[in-house]
């Protein structure tokens, strides 16, 4: 995942966990990442033009 500037120039970037199934904006600097390959929920947070990403210990409901 990168995080780009107005001018469209990488700040930032963080690995995912696996190839994302979708991405979906919380809020304004905060996304959840779900994968395919695991029923996993990955958080991002965006704080001070760097990217935090956590990862959920918890299954989604299927």
């Amino acid at each position: 995942m990168k995080l780009i500037n107005m001018q469209y120039k990488v700040v930032a970037h963080t690995d995912l966990f696996d190839c994302p199934n979708d991405i979906c904006s919380i809020s304004l600097t905060e996304f959840a990442v779900t994968y395919q390959t695991a029923s996993l929920v990955q958080f991002l947070t965006v704080n001070n033009s760097k990217i935090v990403a956590k990862l959920s210990g918890q299954k989604m409901a299927g």
